[in-house]
């Protein structure tokens, strides 16, 4: 469990299955798509993390189907289809984390499967599907899917001349209409002020604050509250670091497929554009989250280059690899867990995954604090576990940010929480101090400099105002 990015998008998700309206009831930073999306399953299946969990396990599986698609449509033989699936969903994992990139990419993947199909000939429907997921790809997450719709567009001027411009405005339209068609729920509950400062109002501030995070300890994409082991921490590294080799060795390798014959750069032309727009936004932030959903693409370029040489130890190295990979991921949460190094949880909506003892003790002594609080008093979590501490402590957010970066915040929502700090309208808060760029400074010095410190439990130090 993330308890950061992870559990910020299910209270979100499950927030909007209870009727909440994204933008009016609580700051969101995309499009709403993946929130509906997420909310529907949640109310057939119960709201609990792991039914989010089980969500993003799905489309995991079905990025590394479509990637392997793409492998089989650019000559890739059968017999790598066992390694190959095993390799994607091992280099790229469902991360705990927020659901809408894995949903834009997964987008991307199949606009490139479509795209391939579509190349060798002029026909309208796969152009204009390859246009339509590029437009989920939006509403998942609009700057990839504006990339994703800049790869088809120079996909179709390197097809054939006949209808090219046409099709070209078809792929255009299409692409527009499914994104409006997203934007239907803001139109509807008149939410377009709130929408724009949300998603528009908020990006320079992240592009200009994510520019300074360090890489150190992002490698391996282990959030902070994410329990391992330190044998699995090894694991996950070599892991990581495979994964981020395979992107290198995926441009290596497509950049000689494209030095070779005429026919070869006709062929592969289309896959080197979805892989750099597949890299290209991960940008401003090259960490594991962002970079990894890049390695299904990747890996089709790498992987077809080993295949192309029809070499049986190739191929057999490349399934011991993955196998052995498959094993380490099986079995050593097991020996932890005999360990004792992790439990399953019973918190409500958190049930049934893992937390450490650790973890668990520090949650408990904070949920314990916070009820001996006045039901009725605005309590802020001021931490990158807002929205978990919401969840666990059943206390009514006093703000729409339920994730208080200075990333989410923007300008304008730090002015808010200054405001309310000051003028006693949130009377309690609990400051989780985590030194990295993204942390709203603003509001942590005003509640330092306007509150009075009286407790610490567990990961929050405990303010409180001065009247209290």
């Amino acid at each position: 469990m993330n308890r950061a990015d992870e559990v910020w998008f299910f209270v979100l998700a499950k927030k909007t299955a209870e009727g909440a309206v994204p933008y009016r009831d609580f700051s969101f930073n995309v499009l709403p798509g993946s929130l509906y999306l997420a909310a529907g399953f949640l109310r057939v299946f119960g709201a609990e993390l792991v039914v989010l969990k089980g969500l993003m396990a799905l489309v995991a599986a079905a990025t590394a189907l479509l990637a392997w698609g793409a492998f089989r449509q650019l000559g890739g033989p059968e017999e790598w289809k066992g390694p190959f699936l095993l390799l994607c969903l091992l280099l790229a994992p469902a991360l705990p984390g927020s659901a809408y990139g894995p949903l834009a990419y997964l987008a991307l993947l199949a606009a490139l499967v479509v795209t391939l199909n579509a190349r060798p000939q002029s026909s309208w429907i796969p152009w204009l599907g390859a246009g339509f997921f590029a437009g989920l790809g939006f509403v998942a997450k609009y700057n990839l899917g504006m990339l994703v719709l800049g790869a088809v567009g120079l996909a179709r001027l390197l097809g054939p001349r006949k209808r090219r411009f046409a099709q070209l405005f078809g792929i255009v339209a299409i692409f527009a209409a499914t994104v409006l068609a997203s934007l239907w729920p803001v139109a509807v509950t008149r939410t377009w002020g709130a929408f724009y400062l949300s998603v528009l109002g908020t990006k320079p501030t992240y592009v200009r604050t994510a520019l300074t995070l360090p890489l150190a300890g992002q490698i391996a994409g282990i959030p902070p509250a994410v329990v391992v082991t330190p044998t699995e921490r090894l694991a996950r590294l070599a892991c990581r670091g495979a994964s981020f080799l395979t992107v290198a060795l995926g441009a290596i390798f497509w950049l000689q497929r494209w030095r070779g014959h005429r026919d070869e750069r006709r062929k592969w032309a289309g896959l080197g554009l979805f892989l750099l727009a597949a890299v290209v936004a991960a940008f401003p932030r090259f960490d594991s989250e962002h970079v990894l959903p890049a390695v299904p693409v990747a890996l089709v370029s790498a992987l077809g280059h080993c295949a192309e040489r029809r070499s049986p130890m190739a191929l057999a190295i490349t399934r011991c690899t993955a196998t052995a990979f498959l094993v380490l991921t099986l079995c050593l949460p097991l020996l932890a867990w005999a360990r004792g190094a992790w439990h399953l949880s019973d918190w409500p909506h958190l049930r049934a995954v893992r937390i450490s003892p650790e973890e668990s003790t520090a949650v408990e002594a904070t949920r314990l604090f916070a009820r001996t609080l006045p039901p009725n008093d605005n309590l802020l979590f001021l931490g990158p576990y807002a929205a978990f501490y919401y969840l666990v402590t059943e206390r009514r957010p006093p703000t729409r940010y339920l994730f208080p970066l200075a990333s989410q915040l923007g300008p304008g929502g730090e002015d808010e929480l200054i405001s309310k700090v000051k003028a006693g309208h949130i009377p309690w808060v609990c400051l989780q101090p985590w030194p990295w760029a993204l942390r709203p400074q603003r509001v942590e010095e005003c509640i330092q400099k306007h509150l009075l410190p009286i407790a610490q439990t567990g990961e929050c130090f405990w303010y409180a105002a001065r009247h209290h």
